[in-house]
């Protein structure tokens, strides 16, 4: 029946016959979304599908509501690490969207849609794709005026980047996202979200930083109680700031300090539903078991691992049974009983290879059932576009051919008269479109660099003058704070400075000992390098070499490259330096032994605002004009500039300047 109903849909279509206006009835839609996100939020996620298919059992369905459909459908999937169907649907839910031009119209939804399928490549460790999509959304969401949402995709970044080990740079998002998300007001409030990213700022410390986080996100749960979606979420959330607390204190080594956060966190799990929170309360009994374990408590290690064990020979969260196999070796190896350990150790190493080939198998399955969807829909789609347009093109057929032949005739006729015209015409379009671009580019970096360190010396003032004793940051952590991101903020102004002189200015050649060049070049950086304690190593010929240069602009060429070439290396590195005279003309190259350059962003390298800038060995800001100022200069001398770059070993550039 269901299907005779979806094909009488489908029939509906392609003759035109559905009521018009029904892309405007939103309340329904909007009365389903409640009730399924209700259902998703209490942890009733098979109900959820259910209720949500038998709604739009009819076929007859709106595009918010089949957005919809398709979203909870692909956070679904997602729970279940299926990514396959997980990224389908939610290609479809953007999809759905943008086909009908309704991307502004639902900008929220659309926005939750791209920031899933970033989500979802996270988790299948595609970065550069995950990346893309975030940015993507980010742009979106920039683009509309609401703000407050960024702080979504920033959080989103700062996960991917702590999945990548590379915990100051998440650092850097997490908290750029807790300050958008305090610009919130109202229901966009996310209170959740907030008391998260204080939890995952102490996640990126190895010191008494995260212990001072995660007290900061428990003080913070405390003074918004009530204000969360449920008593379960708020205890939920309690729950993991506890437990991280608890493994800080683990990792440093002091299990006293460890062991009573962690209880605090079991018994908030054990007096929630049982059967709700069952895996949370085995993985709580886990982390104090391995506590136990470090600190070569035998007696308390054994008495867990007696409560898990029954536990896990009925779970079905793989996961879960991984880590307890790891566990079960762990206890039989701390009491030295090595005869059922290595027994452990072998059936742990079992179940993984066979978690492995089952997971191989269901890839392989899932990539097939993808391409058999996709083929599906793509066959429905061209049949729903022929018969929409095969009226209408009977109906014009013969007055666009008349009109094609016309205009054959008339740029046939005119073509050579015009040739000339049309090409300096192209010309200047494809000028004016590249400067209109720039400008553009050049407004929106501008805005969007701006924008979060003013409002991060904005809040922490507030929070200073507001919240004085009672404040969740110390004074002097916020100063430092305001420092850097007033720092960072005129950076990008100098940076914009010296690249408008360098766009408008004229050269002032003189013939120049290039020597002194790289010297105060040098000395203009030395700062910057004893800071790193960089050594910066400088050769010279025995001859003197000169050159026809505008000198103050070419100090500014050799900084930067220096600045660059300083930022990428180690603490304690070697940065070379040298000078030579052939004869093609004066060759110079600036050498360091640092993170090098991927190949993929070699093209781009010298590009105004290129996505190839990447931060520097200690967190150091890139704002992408430094490579873009220095071909500018060298082009001005009607000289040359590349680099040779190995990834994870360095990189050489080379600026070839003609003969005085």
């Amino acid at each position: 029946m269901r299907s005779f109903i979806r094909l009488l849909f489908i029939v509906c279509i392609l003759f035109g016959a559905c009521r018009p206006g029904m892309d405007n009835n939103e309340a329904p839609d909007r009365a389903y979304e409640k009730q399924t996100t209700e259902l998703f939020l209490d942890k009733k996620r098979d109900a959820a599908i259910r209720f949500i298919d038998s709604v739009y059992a009819s076929g007859n369905v709106s595009p918010l509501g089949l957005h919809n459909m398709y979203m909870f459908k692909s956070r679904y999937y997602h729970e279940r690490q299926d990514h396959a169907h997980s990224l389908l649907y939610a290609d479809s839910a953007i999809g759905v969207l943008r086909q009908k031009k309704l991307e502004h119209k639902y900008e929220k939804e659309f926005s939750h849609a791209l920031l899933e399928k970033a989500r979802i490549y996270t988790d299948l460790n595609k970065y550069d794709s995950a990346y893309d999509s975030y940015m993507e959304g980010y742009s979106f969401v920039y683009a509309t005026g609401n703000t407050c949402y960024l702080h979504e995709f920033d959080h989103g970044i700062g996960l991917m980047l702590y999945r990548q080990y590379k915990n100051e740079e998440a650092r850097i998002f997490f908290k750029r996202s807790f300050i958008e998300a305090t610009a919130c007001t109202g229901d966009d409030k996310p209170y959740y979200r907030m008391q998260e990213l204080l939890s995952n700022i102490g996640l990126t410390y190895y010191n008494d930083s995260c212990i001072y986080f995660f007290d900061s996100c428990l003080s913070f749960i405390e003074k918004n109680t009530g204000r969360f979606h449920s008593r379960e979420m708020e205890a939920e959330a309690k729950a993991v700031c506890l437990l991280n607390k608890g493994h800080a204190y683990e990792m440093m080594g002091r299990y006293s300090d460890a062991e009573k956060p962690m209880h605090k966190a079991l018994d908030i799990y054990t007096a929630m539903d049982g059967k709700k929170y069952r895996s949370h309360i085995i993985r709580s009994r886990m982390a104090l078991a391995m506590m136990y374990y470090y600190a070569k408590d035998r007696k308390k290690l054994r008495q867990v691992w007696n409560e898990i064990e029954p536990l896990l020979d009925t779970a079905i969260d793989i996961p879960l049974r991984i880590a307890g196999g790891q566990l079960r070796y762990a206890v039989y190896e701390v009491e030295g009983d090595y005869k059922s350990a290595y027994e452990a150790l072998d059936k742990y190493v079992e179940f993984i290879d066979s978690v492995r080939r089952g997971t191989q198998k269901d890839e392989q399955a899932g990539v097939l059932q993808v391409m058999k969807n996709k083929e599906q829909e793509y066959k429905i789609e061209l049949l729903t576009r022929d018969a929409r347009l095969q009226r209408t093109y009977l109906g014009i057929a013969a007055i666009v051919s008349v009109l094609a032949i016309v205009i054959l005739i008339l740029i046939y006729t005119g073509y050579k008269r015009t040739k000339r015209s049309n090409k300096l015409i192209s010309e200047q379009k494809t000028a004016l479109e590249k400067s209109n671009r720039e400008k553009n580019k050049i407004l929106n970096i501008v805005a969007h660099d701006l924008r979060s360190p003013v409002s991060a010396v904005a809040y922490m003032a507030e929070t200073i003058i507001e919240d004085g004793e009672d404040a969740t940051m110390e004074p002097i952590a916020a100063l430092k704070m305001i420092r850097t991101s007033s720092l960072s903020s005129l950076q990008l102004i100098n940076e914009l400075s010296v690249f408008a002189r360098n766009e408008q200015g004229e050269l002032s050649l003189q013939k120049t000992d290039m020597a002194t060049v790289l010297q105060e070049a040098i000395d203009l950086q030395a700062q910057n390098a004893a800071e790193k304690k960089v050594e910066v190593k400088l050769t010279l010929p025995t001859l003197p070499v000169e050159a026809r240069v505008d000198k103050n602009k070419m100090i500014r060429l050799v900084a930067n490259l220096l600045h660059n070439a300083i930022k990428f290396s180690a603490p304690g590195a070697e940065v070379h330096v040298a000078l030579q005279k052939d004869s093609e003309g004066v060759r110079f190259l600036v050498q360091d032994a640092g993170i090098g350059i991927p190949a993929r962003l070699l093209p781009d390298l010298f590009e105004m605002f290129t996505p190839s800038g990447r931060t520097g060995t200690k967190g150091e800001r890139s704002f992408g004009l430094g490579l873009s100022i220095c071909r500018q200069i060298v082009e001005a001398h009607r000289g040359k500039i590349w680099v040779e770059s190995t990834e994870g070993k360095g990189s050489t550039f080379y600026v070839q300047l003609p003969l005085v």
